[in-house]
């Protein structure tokens, strides 16, 4: 246990987190922080004392970066906020066994010793409407906390990591309660929920070389006019989506999926520079096009925007931020021959009749390799018109609809962190307005 007293200031970093620690503004806290060995190695302090709020894809981030340090034999500290309503979140959240469990660390020995007092402050975990509870009813948001909310662990040693384990955890969003929660908050269909969006982001996880643990967790937020969302808070989950916050009147949903496995990035350039064949082709039905702005470690700008097609075929020349960006094209895949294929059996059957289809003249091919993440970004963006963003090794991507005017499919932003500590693993994130 690291304390304090005898520990000289120059051997330890304390990375002071803001009031609002979005997971954009903890991620560029942390690599402008660490951006050397020197500091990298020293024992960090992450201090969110002062947090009046923390977005769960924040915690998803710590708890990568803790997994990291940890194996790199680090030690990492956290002080925990001063807000008994946001320690409260990240207790019901599951947030200090979601911790233990990635990194073997009991949640105790890595909280920094002043911080030792909030321990067994509540007698039980106790009902908190920090947590989000603004749509629902005290029985079926207690529900929600048990079964769907909280940060959910997969090992490989225990579970097998098949098609089994993906097909179990969309089944699990069909679940009557939270069924009937998505139906009537979501812009699209329930069920393409489930097999389009839960089924895909696990068995993209599922397929990541050395993936040895898996995380997943959820939100419902509100956003202005509901009871108990602060002006601040309001402002920053209307600012979190980007589609249009007139129609999103109710809040936000955001669904989280982290895992330690290669990265993306890595599997698609050893499969080109072994010299195989990543591209299994699409129909002219299925050509999309994506306007690509590229940015710098703080979120500057970086050129004007470019525009791709699905056209393109990444090479040994591609660049990184192209390599990840064709990772969301249809046909692109390290599995052309779909020897490890695997498909929801509800693909194609999910109540099409509800909304408008845009690849209802190609369900024959969306069965086909390559199709997952294409499928996924698709249904998030085009018929839940939320967001999707990937955090992997040193990069952020985020997909969103493109403004209105534009004659593209998809705006999207790669941002790179040039040079630093790469994020371990990959994580998904996918955004849903509600309504």
């Amino acid at each position: 246990m690291l304390s304090n007293e005898i520990i000289k200031s120059n051997d330890i970093l304390v990375i002071h987190f803001p009031l609002d620690a979005k997971v954009i503004d903890v991620d560029k806290k942390i690599i402008s922080s660490i951006s050397t060995p020197e500091n990298y190695n020293k024992t960090i302090i992450l201090d969110f004392s002062n947090s009046r709020y923390i977005e769960l894809a924040s915690l998803v981030y710590i708890i990568s970066l803790l997994t990291k340090r940890s194996r790199d034999n680090l030690e990492t500290l956290i002080r925990l906020p001063k807000n008994k309503n946001v320690r409260d979140f990240m207790r019901s959240w599951n947030f200090p066994n979601a911790t233990k469990e990635a990194t073997g660390c009991y949640f105790k020995n890595i909280v920094t010793s002043d911080c030792h007092k909030y321990f067994g402050e509540n007698p039980e975990l106790v009902y908190q409407k920090y947590a989000g509870d603004t749509f629902f009813d005290r029985g079926t948001y207690l529900q929600l906390l048990k079964y769907y909310l909280p940060i959910a662990t997969f090992y490989k040693s225990l579970q097998s990591f098949t098609s089994l384990l993906a097909l179990d955890e969309a089944n699990r969003w069909k679940g009557q309660v939270v069924t009937s929660i998505l139906e009537k908050h979501l812009q699209g269909p329930q069920g393409y929920f489930s097999a389009r969006i839960v089924f895909e982001a696990m068995m993209n996880a599922i397929r990541h070389p050395n993936a040895n643990i898996i995380q997943t967790a959820s939100h419902f937020e509100s956003f202005p006019n509901n009871k108990i969302t602060s002006s601040k808070k309001a402002k920053f989950l209307q600012s979190s989506l980007s589609t249009d916050p007139k129609k999103s009147k109710t809040g936000l949903f955001t669904i989280i999926w982290w895992d330690d496995g290669k990265s993306i990035l890595d599997t698609l350039s050893d499969a080109i520079h072994k010299g195989e064949n990543i591209n299994l082709g699409t129909p002219p039905s299925l050509f999309t096009k994506y306007i690509l702005q590229l940015e710098g470690t703080m979120g500057n700008k970086i050129g004007s925007p470019i525009q791709y097609d699905s056209t393109y075929i990444p090479d040994k020349e591609s660049s990184k931020e192209l390599l990840l960006l064709s990772a969301i094209f249809p046909g692109i895949t390290c599995d052309v021959k779909g020897k490890k294929l695997i498909t929801h059996p509800d693909l194609g059957k999910e109540l099409p009749e509800k909304i408008t289809d845009p690849l209802a003249s190609s369900a024959s091919y969306l069965t086909l390799p390559g199709m997952g993440l294409y499928l996924l970004v698709n249904t998030a963006v085009k018929i839940y018109k939320g967001e999707v963003a990937f955090r992997t090794k040193h990069f952020f991507m985020n997909i969103k609809n493109p403004p209105q005017k534009s004659d593209c499919d998809y705006s999207v932003k790669i941002r790179t962190y040039f040079d630093q500590i790469p994020f371990l693993g990959n994580m998904l994130t996918v955004r849903l307005p509600l309504v």
